[in-house]
């Protein structure tokens, strides 16, 4: 069974729909540069203070996609989209004082991107890598409080993965 339809040729968003879209990274470097060019200064400056290159290619291309996906739903160039936060560095479409009625989100781990859309309504998505259980271990045992360390090692085994992702259940 298909799960993910390929997009149609003109995007339209009723007001009781929410679209989901993915992506996976891509190391295509004639890709990215390709993505990079609908970005604003200030993503392409973003971009360059990642560390690693694995992660500048990843946020260029989820963010470039972004613009891509809603240039499409609102039929203009995604380059001269522009973009206001919020104080958590939300980004919304600038509309004047008004929100733009179109809403979105995004998240990225492992290499796959996920995007969500709905319209006059906050959205939000979330994807996370499965971390295997020795990194669970190695990760809790290095960074986290003593505290924390002592009440995750005390843990299950079978809930130790979930506490991981979700420390507020861990301290």
């Amino acid at each position: 069974m298909r799960m993910w339809r390929s997009p149609p040729d003109h995007l339209t968003l009723a007001d009781d729909e929410v679209h989901t879209w993915r992506a996976y990274s891509n190391t295509d470097v004639s890709k990215t540069s390709e993505l990079a060019r609908v970005l604003s200064d200030a993503e392409l400056k973003r971009a360059n203070r990642f560390r690693f290159e694995k992660d500048r290619q990843l946020f260029i291309m989820a963010h470039g996609a972004l613009r891509g996906i809603l240039g499409g739903y609102l039929d203009e160039d995604p380059a001269g989209l522009c973009f206001r936060y919020n104080k958590h560095g939300k980004p919304a479409l600038e509309n004047g004082e008004a929100p733009h009625p179109l809403r979105f989100n995004l998240s990225h781990s492992g290499g796959l991107v996920l995007f969500g859309f709905s319209m006059h309504r906050e959205i939000g998505i979330d994807v996370e890598y499965k971390l295997r259980k020795s990194d669970i271990d190695g990760i809790a045992n290095r960074f986290f409080a003593e505290e924390e360390r002592r009440v995750f090692a005390s843990l299950p085994e079978d809930l130790k993965v979930q506490a991981f992702l979700d420390r507020k259940s861990v301290v």
